[in-house]
C-alpha cells in the first residue's frame, strides 16, 4: 500500500441559497476549480486516472453526470473518465475518501477529487405532468425537500445543524482537563530512552524457532543535499541570502546540476515560499552556491560544470598554468567541436601543438561531470531494496506457479469486536437511545468505509494475479528457459486483450512492479516489447534486434567502426533484415554513438 499526497487544492466563493451567485450552476462552478486544479498542480492531465465529483442537486439537464461533462468544458482529455457521487450529505467528501482509496490500493496513480452544489438552482418538480391529468391540480414539489428532510422522518439538516451545536457546543469545557492531562502525559515521551524502554518491547518473540530472522539492509549515508546545506550553514550569509541558495539546493538534479532556468526559480519562489526575488539576487546567490566543493555544484549545463573545474584549479595553483589556460579555451572556445571530437579543427583553431593539445584533453577528461555523485547518493535512492511484487517457480516438468509476495501485506478484516457492536445494537433496537442511535449510524459509516477499503485491496489483488498470469502465458518459453532471446513481442494492448482489462490498468499494474524468477528479479516492463515482421511474415522480438546489434557492435575493429549501412548489411546476413534507419534507431535506443566517435 501507498502514500498518498495532495498536490493542489482549489475552491470557488460559496453563498447562500438566492444570493449573489443564485445563477451559476454546479457545472460553472466545477469548471474553473478543475482548470485551477491542473494549473496549481503543474502536471499534465492526461495522467489523471479518473475525476470523482460529489454533486447533491443534480439537474436533470446541464449538469447531469456532472464529473464527466465538467472536466470535458474544462479541458481535460476527453480520454480521462469521470463518476459522479451523490450522498446526503457530504459528497464531495466520500469523493476525495474514494480517490484516497483507490491510489493507496495501487488502483490510480493521479485522481482529481472533489464536488460541487448549488441549491439556487434546485428545480420544483410539478407530478404527474409527464401523462397530464385529465381532472384536478397539480402538485409542485421543492426537489431539495427530502434530501434536506432526511426522507421525510427528521428535521430539517439545518435545524439538525442547531440541534447538534446546543448539544456538543464549544462552551463545554468537561474533558478539557483531561485532555491537558493525557497531552501532558504524551510529551514525556520525547524524553524517554532506549534504557527507559521495557526490554519486551526490544524484542522480536513471535517467530517460531525454525524460522531465521531476516536482515534487512539499510543505509545511513547522508545524501548531498544535506552535505551542501552543511556548507551553507558555515557562510556568513544574509537571511535573504540564505534562503535563495538554499531553495537552489533543493532545486538540483541527482548529478548536482541546475538545469532549471532562474526566471522559473524566481516564480517558484515567489508562489510556493512568499519570497520575493529578482534574477540579478538569484544569479549572485548562484555563485555562492557554485563556490562550494566539490567544483562543479551548481552549474547549468556540462560546459559550465567542466569551465567551474578548471577554473577551481587555477585558483588552487594546481597543473601548469599554460596547460589550464588551454582546457579553459577548449571548453570555452571549442565546446561544439569537442563534444564531437573534433580535434584537428580545434588544434588549428587555438594554434596549439598536437603534443600539449593531448596533454590538456587528457586532464579534461579527468574532470567530474556528475559533481552530485561524488558526494554520496540522492535522496531516496541509498542502498534501496527491491522487494519483488510476484514470485515465479518454475520447476523441471514444466509446471509454472505464480504467487503474490504478500509478506509485508497483513491479512485486511474487519474486527470482530465491532462486529459484535453492531449486533448488539440491531437487536436492541426499541431501546435504543438517541445517542445510542447517533453512535450506531457512526460506526456503520466507519465499517462501510473499511469494507470499501478492504475490497478495493483485494480487487488490486486479483488485478495483479491476472495480469502477472497472462505474461507469464504470453512468455512461457522466457519462464521456462530464462533465454531473453526467446521473448516475443508484446505491448499492453496483448496483455489487456487477454485479461479482459484496460490498457490504462495495465500500464499502472506495470509500473514499479517486479517478478522474482528462477532466472533473477526483473521489471515487468522488461516483458514488453514491440515487434518487427519480416517479408516472410515472420515476427522478431525488437529487443532480440537490439541484443544481436550490439554483439556486432562490441566485435567491430575499434580503429575502423562499423557503419550504420554496414551494420544494417551485417544483420540481413544474419537473418534481421531491417533498415538503415531502424539499425540507427536502435543504435540511438542503446546509447551507441556514430561509427565516426567510437574511434
Amino acid at each position: 500500500m501507498r502514500n498518498v499526497v495532495i498536490v493542489a487544492a482549489a475552491r470557488t466563493p460559496i453563498g447562500t441559497i438566492g444570493g449573489q451567485f443564485k445563477t451559476i450552476t454546479s457545472l460553472d462552478l466545477s469548471i474553473p476549480v478543475m482548470q485551477g486544479l491542473v494549473e496549481r498542480a503543474g502536471i499534465n492531465p492526461e495522467i489523471i486516472d479518473d475525476v470523482i465529483w460529489g454533486c447533491n442537486y443534480q439537474r436533470t439537464y446541464k449538469e447531469n453526470n456532472l464529473a464527466r461533462v465538467a472536466l470535458v468544458k474544462a479541458g481535460l482529455p476527453v480520454t480521462v473518465p469521470g463518476i459522479t457521487i451523490h450522498r446526503n450529505c457530504t459528497s464531495s467528501m466520500s469523493s476525495i475518501q474514494f480517490g484516497f482509496y483507490q491510489i493507496m490500493a495501487g488502483e490510480a496513480d493521479c485522481i482529481m477529487a472533489g464536488g460541487a452544489d448549488c441549491m439556487s438552482t434546485a428545480p420544483h418538480m410539478v407530478f404527474d405532468a409527464r401523462y397530464g391529468k385529465k381532472y384536478g391540480h397539480m402538485e409542485m414539489r421543492d426537489s431539495m425537500w427530502d434530501s434536506l428532510t432526511n426522507l421525510g422522518v427528521g428535521p430539517a439538516m439545518g435545524i439538525t445543524a442547531e440541534n447538534v451545536a446546543d448539544e456538543y457546543s464549544d462552551g463545554d469545557t468537561s474533558g478539557e482537563g483531561m485532555e491537558n492531562d493525557a497531552n501532558e502525559y504524551d510529551s514525556l515521551s520525547d524524553y524517554l530512552t532506549e534504557d527507559d524502554i521495557p526490554d519486551y518491547k526490544l524484542q522480536e518473540n513471535n517467530r517460531s524457532k525454525d524460522e531465521q530472522a531476516e536482515d534487512i539492509p539499510f543505509s545511513d549515508s547522508t545524501s548531498f543535499y544535506e552535505i551542501l546545506k552543511e556548507q551553507l550553514r558555515e557562510r556568513n550569509l544574509t537571511e535573504h541570502q540564505h534562503e535563495l541558495v538554499e531553495y537552489l539546493i533543493g532545486s538540483l538534479d541527482d548529478d548536482g546540476l541546475l538545469r532549471k532556468s532562474l526566471e522559473s526559480i524566481c516564480d517558484e519562489l515567489a508562489i510556493y515560499a512568499g519570497i520575493e526575488s529578482t534574477e540579478e539576487e538569484l544569479e549572485e546567490a548562484l555563485c555562492i552556491l557554485q563556490d562550494f566543493d566539490p567544483a562543479g555544484i551548481g552549474a547549468r549545463d556540462l560546459q559550465e560544470c567542466l569551465l567551474i573545474q578548471i577554473r577551481r584549479k587555477k585558483e588552487e595553483g594546481m597543473n601548469p598554468a599554460p596547460i589550464l589556460d588551454i582546457e579553459e579555451r577548449i571548453i570555452r572556445d571549442c565546446y561544439e567541436e569537442f563534444t564531437r571530437k573534433h580535434w584537428e579543427k580545434i588544434i588549428k583553431k587555438l594554434d596549439v601543438d598536437e603534443e600539449t593539445f593531448n596533454e590538456a584533453i587528457s586532464e579534461i577528461t579527468k574532470l567530474n561531470p556528475r559533481p552530485g555523485a561524488s558526494l554520496g547518493e540522492a535522496i531516496g535512492r541509498n542502498l534501496q531494496q527491491i522487494v519483488p511484487d510476484f514470485i515465479v517457480e518454475t520447476y523441471d516438468d514444466g509446471t509454472i506457479n505464480v504467487s503474490l509476495n504478500n509478506r509485508n501485506v497483513p491479512e485486511l478484516r474487519m474486527s470482530r469486536d465491532f462486529t459484535e457492536m453492531v449486533e448488539e445494537h440491531t437487536k436492541n433496537k426499541a431501546n435504543q437511545s438517541k445517542e445510542s442511535k447517533e453512535a450506531m449510524m457512526f460506526l456503520k459509516q466507519k465499517m462501510d468505509a473499511a469494507q470499501g477499503f478492504i475490497d478495493a485491496v483485494k480487487q488490486r489483488q486479483n488485478t495483479l494475479m491476472t495480469t502477472m498470469q497472462a505474461i507469464i502465458d504470453l512468455q512461457r518459453p522466457f519462464f521456462l528457459e530464462g533465454d531473453e532471446s526467446l521473448l516475443k513481442p508484446m505491448i499492453l494492448k496483448d496483455v489487456a486483450e487477454r485479461t479482459g482489462l484496460d490498457i490504462s490498468t495495465i500500464s499502472r499494474v506495470s509500473n514499479s512492479k517486479y517478478v522474482q524468477t528462477n532466472f533473477g528479479i526483473y521489471p515487468l516492463k522488461f516483458f514488453f516489447s514491440d515487434g518487427y515482421t519480416t517479408e516472410d511474415g515472420e515476427e522478431m522480438s525488437v529487443r532480440e534486434i537490439r541484443k544481436i546489434l550490439k554483439e556486432c557492435i562490441d566485435g567491430e575493429d575499434k580503429k575502423k567502426p562499423l557503419t550504420d549501412d554496414e551494420l544494417a548489411d551485417i544483420l540481413k546476413e544474419k537473418g534481421y533484415p531491417i533498415a538503415r534507419r531502424t539499425v540507427a534507431k536502435y543504435r540511438q535506443q542503446l546509447n551507441i554513438p556514430v561509427a565516426r566517435l567510437r574511434k
